[in-house]
């Protein structure tokens, strides 16, 4: 119990206003984009912050998609979370560019600490409201980066591919060797990501790619109230120490010395 949840991310949905080819969590190629149940990922992340220690806290909580600005119940959801941010470091929204939320959302997070709104900017044509968006951010005192992924150095050189799942016949070794190396493993070392109340070690999973099931041991369901916070805390911790998942013998691995490819590129 002495070991510390660092990083949690909540995935708010799969619909987005882009179509990305090579999309991290897969909204632009998903057969039945949704929007999560608000009620479900903030009793999840209760449960989750229910298993912290009073001494702990978790260095970044992230609002994700898709483009988490279109969920109908933000504000909502915003709300519930407010209560946890004494126990969080950070709060951070990844946003594209192509929505100025209205006047109650930013007043909302004119009122909430520690927000840090990350706004990728693929270009005026695919994220036409930057300059807008960041205005308004200005106007409400709401602290936000832009993430430079249109000029000829974009952000670390660009965007991988993990779009490839066929199966790569790799020994246990070779898939543990693999995921060292990930960034599931590295960059997001520590790191949780709920989706639909599920939580995860990173976004090759059944609810983002329904062609593919891991094990029933590598997502925690947090919304099982068979399980006390001691267990709960004991399975997520058991996923993360986990030394790879078994989708990994299909993937290529989210590696920082994979070849990077122009962000942003849409799909008819």
């Amino acid at each position: 119990m002495n070991e510390t949840l660092y990083n949690l991310t909540i995935l708010l949905t799969t619909h987005c206003t882009l179509k990305c080819k090579l999309c991290a969590t897969y909204a632009s190629t998903h057969p039945h984009p949704s929007h999560f149940s608000s009620t479900k990922m903030l009793q999840a992340a209760d449960r989750f912050f229910a298993c912290m220690g009073s001494h702990e806290s978790v260095n970044l909580l992230t609002l994700s998609g898709g483009e988490p600005l279109l969920h109908p119940q933000l504000l909502e959801i915003l709300k519930g979370l407010t209560k946890h941010l004494p126990q969080v470091q950070k709060f951070e929204i990844i946003t594209n560019g192509t929505i100025v939320p209205q006047d109650a959302i930013l007043q909302q997070l004119s009122h909430m600490d520690k927000v840090d709104v990350m706004i990728d900017h693929y270009g005026d044509i695919l994220s036409p409201k930057v300059h807008a968006l960041a205005a308004a951010f200005d106007r409400y005192g709401i602290a936000y980066r832009i993430r430079d992924y249109h000029s000829e150095n974009p952000h670390l050189g660009g965007w991988l591919d993990i779009s490839d799942f066929t199966d790569k016949h790799r020994t246990p070794e070779e898939n543990a060797a693999l995921f060292q190396k990930c960034q599931y493993s590295t960059t997001f070392s520590h790191h949780f990501f709920i989706i639909d109340g599920l939580a995860f070690m990173c976004y090759v999973n059944h609810k983002l790619l329904p062609q593919l099931q891991e094990n029933d041991n590598e997502h925690v369901d947090m919304l099982d109230e068979s399980l006390s916070q001691e267990a709960l805390r004991a399975q997520l911790l058991e996923l993360r120490n986990k030394q790879y998942q078994t989708l990994c013998a299909r993937c290529n691995g989210f590696c920082v010395d994979g070849p990077r490819y122009a962000p942003a590129e849409q799909l008819p």
